[in-house]
């Protein structure tokens, strides 16, 4: 691909670059801004200046061009980074523990929880000792459940008393970084408000047509709850089709990710695609007239900008619609445009609206499956010539997944440790059936007043939810549907992408370089398993996880795991850590282990010795070395006591204590100078061996 013909690509690349840096390394507006003024005018020079703009001197455009970029994207990461604006609400908390008042606006969609709601929120004001303060930045609010608040909707403002608290970050390794996904999204804090500190100020102060296409969107839902769409067809049928996922149940999203059907229930470019087509060969006949293109292309940006706005006006939706729109303008100039600068044109201007949409995870695998398609899929499909009407479209269907799943894989190995074996079987029942679940959905909803033809409607497209979620069911429940517990680190990711990127290469141009380069990533790649093979079978430590209630503690020894523990189902993060350091055997604490002791309370673990404060009333011999006291399930510890009869290192308050014996504890630790670790307020506790 020559680089000129795509300019979009090359300024995204500097662009996206200088996105990364601003979000890892916080670059100021000043400087960002400066860079930007002082790139400008020496391209200003360059273009006037004879000495500079000659063939020979062109590198220097571009190097003044990719700093331009790279200036611009940090410059608008500085600028939607929120939480480092002058009138950022967080300037205006007192820090203390006592309540302020506050104005705030639903920004969101409000969620219902078991025992609240929960929506993002938009900080107007804040009260201080100076009076009212007009403030910006987004919050994540939870609002205690009742009648009342259960009809609270966007755009609602109230005024709240309550307290504004930072976000905390994960407290155990592997955790999911709730706190970086939300900081991604403008939200820094968080706050519950009860019942009685909150009322309502007026409604209607959101975007007027948001709004309106959530309103609208309700009473869409409604008309498959009229039509006796019950149940998982229901929950489905609103998600496929307009993008509402709060009724689905996690049985069903999990069947949908076995079997690498997931994007189904996402409103994202198979969507928007399957629209675009639809109403791309109804309107088809339009160009027979006069600006019949002009008119065409209208017609199709308003029907998927619409439906983009009915489904939420999600990031994916975004997406897609924005790059379907660039092929619907240039179709219509009647310019023949290059697919990868169309491609990088809509990522350019999604970024420039919103540059922490880089990080999304869904932005960052719909890009890829794009281009994976655009660029894998021809090529497959010519592959194998066949004229067969009724294989032809099987083949096609199965080259696209193939493409996707190209791309995607590394990426999609990274972030979610699994890969569904049977993708290409499920994807062949899964895409064809939910293009008739969405066909039939919005035909559903065209004829809804009509009475006898909606009850007709609805009862196939019933019979189609049907059949799409048992197909699902069936192939989550095959042996062997899906490969877990794969874990790969950051650069074994970017390595395996490469050794992808090196063989298509080759495909491409027939060089024998592209694969000797993709042989020495994949022997550099095995080099670093191999030194991570062998730190893990040499790996001796011990991590005190922050589990509320429980109490969970791993011994880990190479490749194996002792575990103390009264629950034999564990969270996801302990799972994902023992994946994390190559364990492959679990086994419970037992007698007479080589590395590892346990009687009345006593643990030895290679060279640490602990005791396990269970009970005040302990009876041992006087100063009983240890390295640590465990404090459990909410003992009251009688400090002089447990000094007389321990010589210990440091206590550690365990999660199993609640948060008021967690008080008391470290108050009384504190009193008496005894060295301590809350796993309550500090996450878990690791030691290395």
């Amino acid at each position: 691909m020559k680089f000129g013909g795509v300019p979009f690509v090359r300024f995204l690349l500097p662009f996206i670059v200088g996105i990364v840096t601003c979000i890892f390394v916080f670059v100021p507006i000043e400087i960002s801004l400066s860079l930007l003024l002082i790139s400008f005018a020496l391209f200003i020079v360059f273009c006037f200046v004879p000495t500079f703009s000659s063939y020979k001197q062109a590198w220097i455009n571009g190097v003044i061009s990719a700093i331009f970029f790279f200036s611009t994207g940090a410059l608008i990461t500085s600028v939607n980074t929120g939480v480092k604006r002058a009138h950022h609400y967080s300037n205006y908390l007192d820090g203390s523990s006592l309540s302020q008042f506050a104005i705030i606006t639903i920004h969101d969609l409000p969620i219902k929880k078991e025992r609240s709601l929960k929506t993002v929120v938009s900080v107007d004001a804040i009260k201080n000792n100076s009076g009212w303060e007009g403030t910006k930045g987004k919050a994540l609010l939870y609002l205690e459940k009742d009648s009342i608040t259960s009809q609270l909707k966007y755009g609602d403002k109230l005024i709240v008393k309550t307290n504004f608290n930072v976000i905390d970050a994960p407290k155990n390794p592997q955790e999911f970084d709730r706190k970086q996904y939300l900081s991604y999204n403008d939200i820094n804090y968080q706050t519950y408000v009860n019942g009685k500190s909150w009322e309502l100020v007026s409604s209607g102060n959101g975007n007027r047509i948001i709004d309106l296409a959530l309103n609208f969107r309700n009473e869409l839902l409604n008309v498959f709850k009229q039509n006796n769409i019950t149940g998982q067809e229901y929950s489905v049928a609103a998600a496929l089709i307009l993008g509402y996922v709060d009724e689905l149940d996690q049985e069903t999203m999990q069947a949908y990710a076995l079997t690498g059907a997931m994007h189904v229930l996402s409103v994202s470019g198979l969507h928007v695609g399957i629209l675009f087509i639809l109403f791309s060969f109804i309107t088809k006949g339009f160009i027979r007239f006069k600006y019949g293109k002009t008119i065409r292309a209208i017609v199709l940006l308003i029907i998927i900008w619409l439906y983009a706005l009915l489904t939420g006006l999600s990031p994916s939706v975004q997406r897609s619609t924005m790059m379907f729109s660039f092929l619907v303008i240039a179709e219509s100039l009647r310019k023949q445009t290059n697919i990868y600068n169309t491609i990088a044109a809509s990522a350019f201007l999604l970024l420039f609206i919103d540059p922490y949409a880089l990080m999304n995870v869904g932005f960052q695998l719909s890009y890829l499956a794009v281009l994976g398609i655009v660029y894998i899929y021809p090529k497959l499909f010519e592959f194998w010539s066949i004229e067969n009407k009724i294989i032809k479209p099987i083949w096609s269907l199965t080259c696209v997944s193939i493409a996707a799943q190209i791309t995607t894989f590394p990426l999609c190995l990274f972030y979610f440790h699994q890969f569904p074996n049977y993708f290409l079987f499920s994807n062949l029942l899964v895409i064809p059936l939910s293009t008739l679940v969405l066909y039939g959905g919005i035909l559903l909803l065209m004829v809804s007043k009509i009475v006898w033809l909606s009850t007709i409607v609805a009862k196939g497209l019933v019979l189609l939810l049907k059949l799409l979620n048992g197909s699902v069911d069936f192939f989550s429940r095959l042996p062997g549907n899906s490969t877990n517990g794969i874990y790969i680190s950051f650069t074994e990711m970017f390595m395996i992408t490469f050794i992808i990127i090196c063989l298509l290469m080759y495909f491409e141009s027939k060089r024998i370089s592209w694969i000797f380069a993709s042989l020495t990533l994949f022997i550099a790649l095995l080099v670093v398993n191999v030194i991570e093979q062998r730190t893990e079978l040499e790996q001796k430590k011990i991590i005190v996880y922050d589990t509320p209630a429980k109490t969970n503690i791993d011994l880990v020894s190479a490749k194996q795991v002792y575990t103390i523990s009264a629950d034999s189902v564990f969270p996801y993060y302990i799972l994902r850590n023992r994946q994390s350091l190559g364990i492959n055997d679990q086994n419970s604490i037992d007698f007479g282990n080589k590395v590892l002791f346990f009687k009345d309370n006593f643990l030895k673990f290679y060279n640490k010795e602990f005791y396990f404060l269970l009970e005040n009333n302990f009876s041992v011999d006087s100063a009983v070395p240890v390295n640590y006291v465990v404090v459990s399930n909410d003992v009251f510890v009688d400090v002089k006591r447990l000094q007389q009869n321990f010589k210990f290192d440091k206590v550690i308050i365990d999660a199993s204590n609640s948060k008021k014996n967690n008080r008391i504890l470290k108050k009384i630790f504190q009193q008496n100078n005894v060295p301590y670790y809350s796993v309550i307020d500090s996450g878990a506790y690791i030691i290395n061996l």
